[in-house]
């Protein structure tokens, strides 16, 4: 069982598990890292691995946005139909990349949600905690 503990004394956030005899064991701390675009992102810290906790919560549980399909289908006919007016203009094929991009994202986030939820996992609380705890492990060889 995993529970989220707020400590008051240290300004920490940590993610303990109660084993089955009541022992506790801290599986990581969250820390505040400022990005270098000036945003301050909340992520898991286990030794020097670092999770983006908000990551694990949109786009693990299939909470990414919608791309614009309509603009995403017009760029596409256009590069189709329209050649020499799509290449007129570059931005054309800069956003058509773009519009992919997102797209990929949202199916991917959906596809993850739907594996997820194969195994029992939901959009609560504690099953993002025990992935993102799972994301702060090490892995050993051998």
């Amino acid at each position: 069982m995993v529970v989220l503990v707020y400590c008051h004394c240290i300004n920490f956030l940590f993610l303990r598990a109660i084993g089955h005899c009541g022992r506790r064991y801290e599986l990581f701390e969250t820390v505040e890292v400022n990005a270098p675009n000036g945003h301050i992102i909340l992520c898991a810290k286990k030794d020097s691995v670092l999770v983006p906790i908000a990551k694990v919560a949109t786009y693990a549980m299939g909470k990414v946005a919608m791309y614009p399909q309509s603009e995403l289908r017009q760029l596409q006919q256009m590069k189709q139909n329209a050649r020499k007016l799509f290449d007129r203009n570059p931005g054309n094929e800069q956003r058509l990349s773009h519009l992919k991009k997102l797209r990929y994202n949202y199916e991917r986030s959906k596809s993850m949600l739907k594996s997820l939820q194969k195994v029992g996992l939901t959009d609560s609380e504690n099953d993002i905690n025990n992935i993102v705890s799972h994301c702060g492990r090490k892995s050993y060889d051998g």
